[in-house]
């Protein structure tokens, strides 16, 4: 069995090549107040001071090719400690958008080591990481990443396996396996950060599935255990939720959406100003904003608001806008063939009418000296 764990790590911890010289870890770590509210949500034993040393001498001794030479560690260091810290940096990956290469490097040199510490949670994301790459790894490597992720998950009973499983049942489109799996780690853990991604996760299978109701219980249960900026995602499926029952508290969702940079909540914001709140000048912010940020349903919504308003000059213009942009976008060149299917009629009426007010070339001017 230790040939599985090795044959999976070998190729889950395998980090982009990086220069000898790095620079000082302090330097690029996040803020010790974040380590430090992160671990204690994650209810950590050890405070980001007491592990630091450890973490800084493992991140010193990484070489360029992704080894590792020996570090001492203390007798109280355990591998829940290495994926504490591991976790900590990752929420502020995922959090900010942004990767640095050595601190990406440390979190797979950490995993590592936790896999070499015979930690099941890091087994599970080992395997599962060769799983959700399947396609770039041999076919018996992925046997065996099957194999470790179901032991850990049948004999062990390991919850982070059963969150990973139905997260690749979900991805698989196999939405009553994620079900299972998902409801599974539940009993287990249903008050923490993870039971948090757990509660999103299966609200959104159950949204698909169209069970509304059920859905709508687990994006608040979501929001219950985390913050605000980490369950946005709940607050945008809720807000779509409440569309038509209650538009107000559908309102209040996107606005939340809107405030963490949540970018697809601004043209559900204008469409339900201009169509249930008749707000056309608040309506006209959120669809500019949107269009700023290179929104493309923001750019119809605009079309739609400008046509209720008359204004068919601003209407040519921001369809000349999305003809542009189809020039260089796949996905902007889909937008503008349904865009034209669905409002074929206004399309040909903005262009006629503007057609109409469209001054006269220079040679056939009368006027022209």
């Amino acid at each position: 069995m230790m040939q599985t764990y090795c044959a999976v790590r070998k190729y889950t911890t395998e980090a982009p090549k990086m220069l000898t010289s790095r620079p000082r870890l302090k330097d690029i770590l996040p803020k010790k107040s974040f380590f430090n509210r992160c671990l204690y949500d994650l209810k950590a034993d050890n405070s980001f001071t007491s592990m630091y040393p450890t973490v800084k001498q493992i991140y010193k001794n990484m070489g360029p090719d992704g080894s590792l030479t020996k570090v001492k560690y203390p007798k109280w260091f355990t591998s829940t400690d290495l994926m504490n810290f591991k976790r900590c940096m990752e929420n502020y990956r995922v959090q900010h958008k942004r990767i640095n290469k050595n601190l990406f490097e440390l979190e797979n040199t950490l995993l590592k080591i936790a896999v070499d510490m015979n930690d099941s949670n890091a087994k599970a994301l080992s395997a599962f990481y060769v799983l959700t790459k399947s396609t770039s790894f041999q076919k018996e490597i992925v046997l065996q990443a099957q194999k470790q992720l179901q032991m850990l998950y049948k004999n062990e009973n390991n919850v982070l396996s059963m969150k990973l499983l139905g997260d690749l049942a979900f991805n698989g489109n196999n939405f009553q396996a994620a079900i299972k799996f998902y409801r599974k780690f539940i009993t287990f853990e249903n008050n923490t950060p993870l039971a948090a991604e757990v509660y999103k996760s299966l609200g959104e299978v159950l949204f698909k599935l169209a069970r509304f109701e059920e859905a709508e219980e687990c994006f608040l249960q979501c929001i219950r255990n985390c913050k605000t900026q980490e369950s946005v995602k709940a607050y945008y499926y809720l807000g779509q939720i409440y569309t038509v029952s209650d538009p107000l508290k559908s309102k209040q969702c996107f606005e939340i959406c809107a405030s963490e940079g949540f970018v697809e909540s601004l043209s559900l914001l204008g469409f339900l100003e201009m169509n249930y709140f008749g707000d056309m000048v608040k309506s006209c912010e959120w669809f500019k904003l949107g269009k700023e940020l290179g929104d493309l349903k923001c750019y119809i919504g605009y079309f739609d608001l400008q046509w209720a308003l008359k204004d068919y000059r601003e209407c040519m213009f921001t369809y000349k806008s999305l003809q542009d942009m189809a020039k260089n976008s796949e996905n902007a060149t889909k937008a503008l063939q349904t865009f034209e299917e669905s409002r074929n009629s206004k399309i040909e009426s903005v262009l006629n009418i503007n057609k109409e007010y469209t001054p006269a070339t220079t040679e056939d001017s009368r006027w022209t000296v």
